[in-house]
């Protein structure tokens, strides 16, 4: 299932942006199908504590340079490393449902799946894929985490997690209704 949601996601990405796909380039993409389970393993493994690393230095940057607080770098990435076992979460619910579905390419647990009588290529579908259930339960946390090692107010740090989340959004929202849903 997975193997054949690749090779489609690689056909419809293709076509999304008016390319036509050649009987070449399918057999292309099956040989490459077997290998992606290992580069996708492989890349997360190398993906995810960069991530993690630049997420915490971020943190670490705002609430001790720019707020004044007195936490290490470690207390911050461990903070972020924790939060992130909700992906794993994510990844425990949502891999099931995709491959009973067929679908790899698109999150089962985004918002843009409640509405499908909506446009699918329209700005309001966008912008409803991008909100994700567990990137809320995740930002949840880490304004309670942070709240509670720099002993500051969740709401506030809540408020502005949320913020940047909503402007990413609306930002990734606005350039795929541009490109056309690319």
């Amino acid at each position: 299932t997975g193997r054949n949601a690749f090779i489609d996601q690689q056909i419809s990405a293709r076509e999304s942006m008016g390319m036509q796909v050649t009987d070449e380039q399918v057999t292309q993409f099956e040989r490459m199908a077997p290998v992606i389970v290992y580069a996708t393993v492989i890349g997360q493994a190398v993906v995810i504590p960069i991530w993690y690393l630049i997420a915490a230095g971020i943190l670490f940057a705002v609430f001790n340079a720019a707020m004044g607080g007195s936490a290490t770098f470690k207390q911050v990435y461990a903070l972020v490393v924790h939060t992130g076992v909700i992906g794993v979460v994510q990844q425990a619910f949502v891999l099931p449902l995709s491959f009973a579905r067929g679908a790899m390419a698109t999150s089962a647990t985004n918002l843009g799946g409640l509405l499908p009588m909506l446009p699918e290529k329209g700005f309001v579908r966008y912008l409803l894929a991008t909100i994700d259930v567990f990137i809320i339960w995740s930002l949840i946390v880490t304004a309670i985490a942070l709240a509670g090692l720099y002993k500051r107010r969740t709401q506030p740090i809540a408020v502005t997690l949320f913020s940047i989340y909503g402007v990413v959004a609306l930002v990734i929202a606005t350039v795929r209704t541009f490109m056309g849903g690319s």
